[in-house]
């Protein structure tokens, strides 16, 4: 399995979610030759330490050897380090509609997106997701609409966000507030609409940074 690095971490720390299988030795490829790399199995993630300094100019490539057969588990998940963005296709929506909208923009380019339409004061929609690290996590929510919106944003702990922000009629993100994972593992998050005008009212992504991590 080859792991493609594009942005080389600060820290000099790679997470992989749901990697089942274990790793046999894992060699970063510098200069035509392979260098082994220490990994860390945590939980359902595994770390792989990285040098500190880049050692390609574009792309970087792991290349990582496991015992037996690949078992992934394909658990949506939220990286402990850098931000992580989830689409709207991968919740389940309840009292709502999730569909794709298309829309043309300047010199004849079509954008494609899937998102949350037709709310209700009783619509939600849900993801379930993994937590490698337990903590605060800064969640923003990308939408569109008309006016000033109120959103609730909460999980099965017990953890909730309420927050009014202002709206736009581009689509962009929006920021909610700080929500609570008491322990790793997989948890329920869910979006409801409160208050505001819910006809204009459309929902693309949601996005968790750790708290830790915030610039």
């Amino acid at each position: 399995m080859n792991l493609c690095i594009y942005d080389w971490p600060l820290d000099g720390e790679i997470f992989l979610p749901g990697l089942k299988s274990e790793i046999k030795i894992a060699n970063l490829w510098v200069d035509g030759k392979q260098k082994p790399l220490k990994t860390i199995k945590q939980g359902n993630w595994t770390k792989i330490l990285l040098p500190a300094r880049r050692p390609e100019k574009l792309i970087s490539v792991v290349e990582v050897t496991i015992n037996g057969n690949l078992e992934i588990d394909k658990s949506l998940s939220i990286d402990p380090v850098y931000s992580t963005i989830i689409p709207v296709a991968f919740a389940e929506a309840q009292g709502c509609k999730i569909e794709e909208k298309q829309w043309m923009e300047k010199f004849g380019e079509w954008k494609h997106i899937m998102q949350v339409q037709d709310w209700t004061p009783s619509s939600k929609v849900t993801w379930e997701i993994e937590v490698a690290e337990e903590g605060y996590y800064q969640v923003d929510l990308n939408y569109s609409g008309n006016d000033r919106l109120v959103w609730r944003i909460e999980n099965e702990e017990g953890s909730m966000v309420q927050n009014q922000q202002n709206s736009s009629s581009v689509y962009k993100f929006f920021e909610m507030g700080l929500l609570k994972f008491d322990a790793p593992g997989k948890h329920k998050v869910s979006v409801s609409f409160i208050e505001g005008e819910i006809e204009s009212v459309s929902l693309k992504e949601i996005r968790f940074t750790p708290l830790k991590n915030l610039e």
